[in-house]
């Protein structure tokens, strides 16, 4: 069976590899793998896609290695569907996938300041978005998500994240408000997941609802940081991301007395 879906597959992805030192193969198939999954992870920059992968194989010296790493993505629907995308689109996706990577190394079990950025660890919980089916899941990674990108204080989190996506997501200051008062209501529904509370029957409906809109908001927010000099160069630092969204809010950079 997998012989045959590897023939009916639209795409394969390869890479040849140096030598593998034996007793190897594994872990050097892991790091095939992961540098797949990272790439695959960008073309949700385009939209909300389910683009992925299964098996991986690694054939050396007459033997053949099969491994899993990560898992079967799904759209922000939970469902699964064919992305279409030119080739010049790909194209702008490499360069998207070669500027965020900048300066972050494979992650591992841990995210650390040595093996990830701000950047990168949001991408992550993207993707654990997109690996779970459950639509109050998915609100929780998004929101963690747009956290590891925006937040420099655990005070007034909620608070901070909705105003800071709301400004730099937006595009006029109806949207603002709608998006500020929308993230707050996906936070309810992050909370209460989290804390292992159940939703009313009545407020399901309303909560798969969000999770495409939501994915949509941070998809934007990814997009504005990545082509947004000034904005990619503030997340940085926390003291350069404060002051970057303070002027955008208050339209100064004057610190506190």
């Amino acid at each position: 069976m997998e012989f045959g879906h590897f023939k009916r597959s639209p795409v394969v992805a390869y890479r040849q590899m140096p030598l593998v030192e034996a007793g190897h193969e594994r872990q050097e198939l892991i790091k095939s793998l992961v540098i797949l999954d990272q790439f695959e992870s960008t073309f949700w920059l385009h939209s909300d896609c389910c683009v992925g992968h299964e098996t991986a194989f690694l054939a050396y010296a007459g033997n053949i290695s099969s491994n899993f790493f990560g898992g079967i993505r799904t759209c922000a629907d939970t469902t699964q569907k064919t992305l279409t995308v030119t080739a010049d689109e790909i194209h702008q996706l490499i360069g998207l996938y070669t500027k965020m990577r900048r300066d972050a190394k494979n992650p591992t079990k841990v995210h650390t300041n040595i093996n990830s950025n701000r950047m990168s660890r949001s991408l992550d919980y993207v993707s654990r978005a997109q690996r779970s089916v459950n639509p109050a899941e998915k609100i929780a990674f998004y929101c963690t998500s747009l956290e590891s990108l925006f937040s420099t204080d655990t005070s007034e989190l909620t608070h901070q994240i909705a105003e800071r996506v709301a400004v730099i997501a937006s595009q006029n200051a109806e949207a603002r408000n709608g998006h500020y008062w929308f993230l707050k209501e996906c936070y309810k529904t992050r909370s209460k997941f989290l804390h292992g509370s159940a939703l009313k029957d009545s407020a399901a409906l309303e909560v798969i609802k969000r999770v495409p809109i939501l994915d949509d908001l941070v998809r934007r927010s990814i997009c504005k940081v990545l082509t947004d000099e000034t904005l990619f160069s503030a997340i940085a630092e926390d003291r350069s991301l404060d002051r970057f969204m303070i002027k955008r809010i208050l339209g100064t950079t004057a610190d506190k007395a």
